[in-house]
Formats: structure tokens, sequence, C-alpha cells
């Protein structure tokens, strides 16, 4: 007789991020992290859903997926779901919403490069007139 089991969804996601790296031996290349809007998930007083992938290029897989919280975005997301893969030696692309100096020092610490998109978002790395800001590397 089966039985129910009930997980919460950070669990479960820490669960598919473990049998993804055993599905994935060695995680190479590029990792493209980027947020979604998903159609048609809000009405009423409820926000559509807003979800963050990683993406194994090489590997055509999802490597992991995060939910964004209720009053959060993607700034908030991209470091969590860091914490949750395994990019050591990889190249890591993120948007210019993730074009954040904390975010790049999270894919510097977990051993991978960065590929970020600039844009007058970021004005003074935009123009190049840090006056000694910079990101990590």
């Amino acid at each position: 007789m089966p039985t129910e089991v009930t997980v919460g969804m950070e669990k479960l996601h820490t669960l598919f991020a473990e049998w993804m790296r055993g599905v994935v031996e060695y995680v190479k290349g590029v990792v493209a992290i980027d947020g979604k809007q998903a159609r048609r998930t809000g009405g009423g007083d409820q926000k559509p859903l807003h979800v963050v992938s990683a993406f194994a290029t090489e590997a055509r897989l999802v490597l992991g997926q995060l939910a964004c919280e209720e009053k959060s975005n993607e700034i908030t997301a991209m470091p969590k779901l860091l914490d949750m893969l395994e990019v050591k030696g990889c190249i890591v692309t993120v948007d210019a919403m993730g074009t954040q100096t904390k975010i790049a020092k999270k894919i510097r610490d977990k051993g991978a490069d960065y590929i970020l998109v600039l844009k007058t978002n970021q004005a003074v790395l935009y123009t190049g007139e840090s006056g000694g800001q910079t990101l990590p590397g």
C-alpha cells in the first residue's frame, strides 16, 4: 500500500539537486542562470509565479530551479540557487538583473567564472568610471 510523504519545496529542490549531481557526473561548460515568469499563474490577489533556473548548456539539462519568494525577486533567489549547485570550473552566465557584486562574488566563491551583462542599470560599471568599484574576479 503506498504511503503519502510530505516534503517542503526547499527540501524537494535540495533532493532534486543531489539527484542531478548523480545524473550529471561532472557539469562543465556554460551554466546559464535566468528568471522567467510563468504565464497565467497569477490572478486576483495572487502574484504570478517567478522562477529562477540554472541550465547546463552542454548537458542540455536544467540543474535546478527556485521560485522567487513572495516579496522578493531574482536578485535574492540567484545566490540561493547557486548555493544548491556545483558549478566549479564552469562559466556562469547571468542577465543584467543579476549583475550584482554579491552574485559575482558567490559565483567566484563556488570556483566558477562568470559572464555578466552590463546595462545602464549599473551606470558606474557601464561607463567604466568605477572610482575603485569592481566586480570580484
